[in-house]
């Protein structure tokens, strides 16, 4: 199965992004998804990861941050989506989008370094919206191809980390490779934050495995 949040990489002016995301969906394994046509963008929807019948474990959250036809950005809307959407349960999250925030208020931040960031015109507060729902554990972005690290936010338990260069189309030559990220669901669901362990790490091309962060410290990470 796969999805997608709407990236600048993906909207050929030719196309709208309401067109690419039905082509998208028109396959058998998509779970994209289009979002509400009141907020700002395309694809900004939820997943529900379930366990024990329907009961819902984790929910991961997928924000359009712009690009092509639209500002690199995180629109005043989409923060007063993700508030009412976080405010109708309290179990475990994530978040992706494609752009990186604001580039202020990180700190520990561990993985590969091969350029700077680009990051979005305006982010709307997104990542203090994330912190102060208590609910999210780490928000996954791309954009920048030659970076794969992991940052903390200000002191919170929150992360944001870098995919890598993955596929063969885009800019540079830095190794291929992917951030993976691996959730583990306790049987029971406490509807608290800790009961959502995670890992996540970089599989180069080659096969081998680089810059692993271990649950909810990067101090205690191995790389």
């Amino acid at each position: 199965d796969f999805e997608i949040p709407g990236t600048n990489n993906t909207i050929p002016h030719k196309y709208s992004r309401r067109q690419l995301l039905e082509v998208d969906k028109s396959y058998q394994l998509s779970l994209s998804q289009g979002g509400p046509l009141n907020v700002t963008g395309t694809t900004n929807y939820v997943l529900d990861i379930h366990i024990q019948g329907n009961n819902i474990a984790t929910q991961i959250f997928f924000l359009d941050s712009g690009g092509g036809s639209l500002r690199e950005a995180i629109d005043d809307s989409q923060i007063q989506w993700i508030r009412e959407v976080v405010s109708t349960s309290e179990v475990p999250a994530i978040a992706f989008q494609h752009i990186w925030p604001s580039i202020e208020h990180f700190k520990h931040c561990q993985g590969y370094q091969g350029e700077g960031i680009a990051p979005l015109e305006y982010d709307a507060g997104i990542m203090q919206t994330l912190a102060e729902s208590g609910r999210f554990s780490f928000i996954a972005v791309g954009h920048n191809h030659g970076n794969d690290y992991c940052c903390q936010y200000l002191e919170t338990e929150l992360k944001a980390c870098f995919g890598r260069h993955s596929g063969y189309g885009g800019y540079g030559r830095w190794d291929r490779g992917s951030r993976i990220y691996e959730l583990r669901i306790p049987p029971t669901i406490k509807n608290t934050l800790p009961s959502l362990k995670w890992r996540t790490w970089v599989r180069l091309e080659s096969g081998e495995i680089i810059d692993e962060i271990i649950q909810n410290n990067l101090n205690n990470s191995q790389s």
